[in-house]
């Protein structure tokens, strides 16, 4: 059973709606993750239907912008423990923001996701995915990952490598911008 925030990003949603509902992986879904009442009545939802294996959240969602409380999130977590006596792993898509402007693990979430197509590699020229987390999931991450073959390929590795070392420029512009944008609307609206 996954308990997870809505909307996520369309490639998200058609993971857990088809592919694990096919795989007879549930999910239960809540639709505002800074609303306690309605995460925790989800989230009992989820833990009567069965063992609540992890909590996914993307917050800010795609592409509403939708926000999910990480440290509630991380009490939610606790309180299922105490239901079905194993904690789920919270897992935080925190593509949106990278890893500039949120962090998720310092709020309490035990893996965060990135897509790093977009801000990470910033060229739309490649197609990969991070996760970081502490070195016991990451082991089981890396289990997963080599028993699939989603290895990235050595010249994908080195474009990431070559973006990297502009992320936190082109974030930071990409924020100022957006500040200009905002103020200019605001005082013309």
């Amino acid at each position: 059973m996954i308990l997870h925030s809505q909307p996520l990003y369309g490639g998200t949603e058609t993971l857990l709606s088809k592919t694990l509902h096919d795989l007879e992986i549930k999910a239960v879904g809540f639709s505002d993750g800074t609303d306690e009442d309605k995460v925790y009545e989800a989230a009992k939802l989820a833990w009567q239907r069965g063992r609540v294996a992890m909590i996914l959240i993307e917050t800010p969602a795609n592409p509403t912008n939708s926000l999910v409380d990480i440290q509630l999130m991380r009490q939610v977590a606790e309180v299922i423990t105490q239901q079905q006596g194993s904690r789920p792993i919270l897992a935080c898509d925190n593509t949106r923001l990278g890893p500039l402007f949120q962090r998720p693990l310092q709020h309490g979430a035990d893996i965060s996701l990135y897509s790093l197509t977009k801000y990470v590699g910033g060229h739309s020229d490649l197609i990969a995915g991070a996760a970081l987390g502490s070195r016991a999931l990451i082991n089981k991450v890396r289990s997963l990952r080599s028993a699939i073959g989603t290895q990235l390929d050595p010249h994908s590795s080195w474009m990431i490598g070559r973006s990297l070392e502009t992320l936190s420029l082109r974030m930071e512009k990409a924020a100022s911008n957006a500040e200009q944008v905002a103020a200019f609307l605001r005082d013309h609206a």
